[in-house]
């Protein structure tokens, strides 16, 4: 998108928006939809007259551009009506991400434009207002477009020049959500049966769950598990919570805190999830899984030898037995907490 000013302020916003994975919010329609896999919002060009905003698709087909495109100029409308309460609630989470972030890469976010405000002045309501009228181009790449030879400023890019008709928003489509929203208060029903949960630090805060497979869980099944999780790990941000799903040593750990009605909701909701996924999820979650494999390749050697160990340790044979390894036993433990939340969280495990 070209606008005709020197834009400092909402592109925080713009960002956190953008990258919200929350049920209802943008990305998660577009993965829902199976038409992309990934969001990159950049500022490749800024002076004091002109500013130059980039928003990066990473699509499932290549066909589906259109597609897509419509939904963004869809969730770009709507983001004019966000209230201020509603635009408050997504910079206060883009200061908090900023301040959990290492002095380096804070410094690097500063670099390129993507400092949270210090001030609170502007909240993007201009920013969002002008992107929806800025004349936009469009870069498509692809592994199968046939490219020509152009000397473009004495380089020699390998490129097809072409115009496109203009997409119109999908104004058919579902609103989008936008946090924050009204909780409802209704606990889950909790089974009468209950796991022997270790409970260490009893009566202190915050309260961690922990949650592990107990065998190596193989990476393209953690990125499946990580891929349906992640809406619901984005709503419970919202809820003030956290609940992060990683691999750190080559272990699969899924961590959940917050407070305790928000706990046992969660859990319950990723019970259910990970007891039935679609194929959707699954082939995302194998993509994801081939798209690391093949950064390995563009990586320094070392790192990437340091990237592959902990997968290479692991048994070769398949500890599922012919089972989907989800369904194998868990580990888990609970750091924190009282008497009642742990009951409920055994019965709920």
């Amino acid at each position: 998108f070209l606008l005709d000013q020197r834009i400092d302020g909402g592109l925080v916003l713009l960002r956190q928006l953008l990258l919200d994975e929350a049920p209802g919010s943008l990305m998660a329609m577009l993965r829902e939809q199976a038409l992309c896999d990934g969001a990159r919002l950049l500022l490749p060009y800024r002076s004091a007259q002109q500013t130059v905003i980039t928003l990066e698709l990473l699509l499932v087909e290549a066909g589906d551009a259109d597609r897509a495109e419509a939904r963004v100029h869809h969730w770009l409308a709507q983001l004019t009506r966000l209230t201020p309460t509603q635009r408050a609630h997504y910079a206060q989470l883009s200061s908090r991400h900023f301040a959990q972030l290492p002095v380096m890469d804070q410094l690097r976010e500063s670099a390129f434009g993507f400092a949270p405000a210090r001030t609170g002045g502007d909240d993007g309501a201009a920013l969002f207002a002008r992107l929806s009228a800025a004349p936009l181009s469009r870069l498509s790449i692809t592994d199968s477009a046939p490219l020509a030879q152009r000397d473009v400023q004495g380089w020699t890019l390998a490129c097809q020049p072409g115009r496109r008709p203009a997409v119109q928003p999908d104004a058919a489509g579902e609103a989008f959500v936008f946090f924050p929203q009204p909780q409802a208060s209704a606990s889950p029903a909790l089974p009468a049966r209950q796991v022997s949960l270790p409970h260490h630090r009893r009566d202190e805060t915050p309260a961690v769950l922990l949650l592990s497979p107990e065998g190596d869980l193989p990476a393209h099944w953690g990125l499946v598990m990580q891929a349906r999780l992640r809406a619901l790990a984005a709503g419970c941000v919202h809820r003030g919570g956290e609940l992060a799903i990683g691999c750190p040593q080559g272990h699969w750990l899924i961590q959940l805190q917050g407070e305790a009605a928000l706990m046992v909701s969660t859990l319950a909701s990723l019970n259910a999830l990970l007891a039935d996924i679609p194929p959707g999820v699954i082939a995302r979650g194998e993509r994801e899984s081939l798209r690391q494999r093949q950064a390995l390749h563009d990586d320094i050697a070392v790192r990437a030898l340091l990237g592959a160990l902990p997968e290479t340790l692991q048994p070769l044979h398949n500890p599922a037995g012919g089972q989907m390894p989800l369904n194998l036993p868990w580990r888990a433990v609970l750091d924190g907490g009282d008497h009642e939340l742990h009951r409920q969280l055994a019965c709920l495990l």
